[in-house]
Parts: C-alpha cells; sequence; structure tokens
C-alpha cells in the first residue's frame, strides 16, 4: 500500500494541474468593460465633493460613489441624469433661482431627465457615503445609458432654511472616459 499512495497522490496532482491548466476566468468588471469617472463638485455651497468610479461591462454596469461634506444622517439620494442624444452638463451658477438655489426643476434642464437611479444612502456621522451596487441593466436602461459620456451623476440633499430637503442637488459631476 505504501508503494501505491506516491503514485495516487502524483495522480491526482496532475489531475488538478490538468484542470486548473484548462481553466479560463471569466471577466469581472474590475479586469474588463468600459471604465468611467466623474468627478462630483459641490452645488449650491453645500461643501460636497468626490469621486465616482463607473465599469460597463455587457448589461452590467457596477457604480461605486465616495462623497464626503454632505449632511449627516440623511440620505442622499443619487441618479445618473442625461439623455443619449445630447450633453448633459452640470448646472452653472445660472441656474440659480430667485431662492438663490438651485433646484431640482431649475437644474433639470442643464443635467436632462432621470436615466438612472441608485439608491440613496445614509451620510455617516461625518456627512460621507461611500456607495457600491453592480445593477444588471434591462435592455431600456442600456439604451438610456448607451452614450454615458453624455451624462451627469447627481448627489442629492442640503439645508435649505434649516430643514434638509433631499430633492436639492448637492454635487454633480460630468462622466468621462476613464483610465
Amino acid at each position: 500500500m505504501r508503494k501505491g499512495l506516491p503514485i495516487a497522490l502524483a495522480s491526482v496532482l496532475l489531475l488538478l494541474l490538468a484542470a486548473c491548466a484548462g481553466s479560463t476566468t471569466s471577466g469581472t468588471a474590475s479586469g474588463t468593460g468600459l471604465h468611467y469617472t466623474s468627478t462630483l463638485k459641490s452645488l449650491n455651497d453645500s461643501g460636497a465633493s468626490g469621486t465616482a468610479d463607473l465599469t460597463l461591462d455587457g448589461n452590467r454596469l457596477l457604480i461605486h460613489i465616495k462623497v464626503s461634506g454632505l449632511v449627516p444622517g440623511q440620505s442622499h439620494p443619487q441618479h445618473i441624469h442625461g439623455d443619449p442624444t445630447k450633453t448633459a452638463s452640470c448646472p452653472p451658477a445660472t441656474a440659480i433661482d430667485k431662492n438663490g438655489l438651485i433646484t431640482l426643476a431649475s437644474g433639470t434642464p442643464f443635467y436632462g431627465p432621470l436615466a438612472l437611479g441608485l439608491d440613496a444612502p445614509v451620510a455617516n456621522g461625518t456627512g460621507a457615503i461611500d456607495y457600491t451596487h453592480s445593477f444588471t441593466l434591462s435592455a431600456d436602461d442600456k439604451d438610456k445609458l448607451s452614450q454615458l459620456t453624455s451624462h451627469v451623476i447627481v448627489v442629492h440633499g442640503v439645508m435649505v432654511n434649516g430643514e434638509y430637503d433631499g430633492t436639492v442637488p448637492a454635487a454633480c459631476g460630468t462622466i468621462v472616459e476613464g483610465r
């Protein structure tokens, strides 16, 4: 039996090596697909800023957003806005309304319609969010996002007259081709 044990172990080892040599690794969002980034800048003097990394691989969209300077303990809706037929932009100072704010309504002509809702994470005690999510896009979603570089990311939620308003834009960034 002792003589057969090394032969059996060698056979198992050879089978394992052969199996590993013939295997392939399917692509992951971090290694394949189209990569995009966005630098999120403050709107409405919110003090919010951050970054977004997006990887589009077929019908899968992986998004990682990090923002600081948000209202602590509040949910902050995030969206990709835009229309593939025209280029969206973050609202300029001229979008400020009579109340001194860039509102959802006054910003929409610049960033366009909602293309994809991302969720509304709650900012931690220091006003930061670190959000990662993988979306499986429908055919309609893929059509809306077909020209991702013509879109922007908007993070909503600021204090207005001492009260939290989750509709007012806090930060915005254009989506550009990444690394």
